[in-house]
C-alpha cells in the first residue's frame, strides 16, 4: 500500500526554525508518511542540522516508501520553486507543506482524522492539502 501522506518543509538560512519543525516531525508516533525538506542552499547552519537529523533519525522501512526522509540544499529561485520542487520529489497521494518555524504537537498526525471533502484531505480543519497535479 502506498503512502498517503508527503509533508515537505522548505527553508532558506532559517537554521533556529528548521530545528523546531523537523523536530516537530520527527517525533511523531504515526510513521505513515515521508518527509522531504527542500534548502535553498542556505548559507547558516540549516544544513547541518539537516545531515544532524538524517543521522540521528530513521523511520522504519515499510512499503511503497512509507516513513521515508529525503532533502536537498540547492539554489532555487524561490518560494514556490522551492515548493514545487519538493512536490515533483514526493511520493504520496497528498502533500502538504509545513514551512521551517512551524512546528506541530506530538502525536499531531496520529490525532488527525483524515476526511475526504471533493478531492481535498482535511487534517482536523487545520490545514488542507490537495491531491497533487489537481486545481481546487
Amino acid at each position: 500500500m502506498n503512502m498517503k501522506l508527503s509533508i515537505i518543509t522548505i527553508n532558506r538560512n532559517n537554521a533556529e526554525g528548521l530545528r523546531k519543525t523537523m523536530e516537530s516531525v520527527f517525533v511523531q508516533t504515526c510513521r505513515d508518511f515521508e518527509y522531504i525538506v527542500i534548502d535553498g542552499a542556505s548559507t547558516d547552519e540549516s544544513v547541518d542540522i539537516i545531515k544532524e537529523f538524517a543521522e540521528k533519525y530513521t523511520f522504519p522501512s515499510g512499503g511503497g516508501g512509507v516513513g521515508s526522509f529525503k532533502w536537498v540544499s540547492e539554489p532555487d529561485t524561490g518560494i514556490y520553486n522551492a515548493m514545487n520542487k519538493g512536490i515533483r520529489m514526493s511520493r504520496g497521494e497528498y502533500s502538504l507543506m509545513l514551512n521551517s518555524g512551524i512546528a506541530w504537537q506530538i502525536m499531531m498526525l496520529s490525532s488527525v482524522s483524515y476526511r475526504n471533502y471533493r478531492g481535498q484531505i482535511l487534517f482536523r480543519g487545520v490545514c488542507t492539502c490537495t491531491r497533487k497535479m489537481q486545481s481546487i
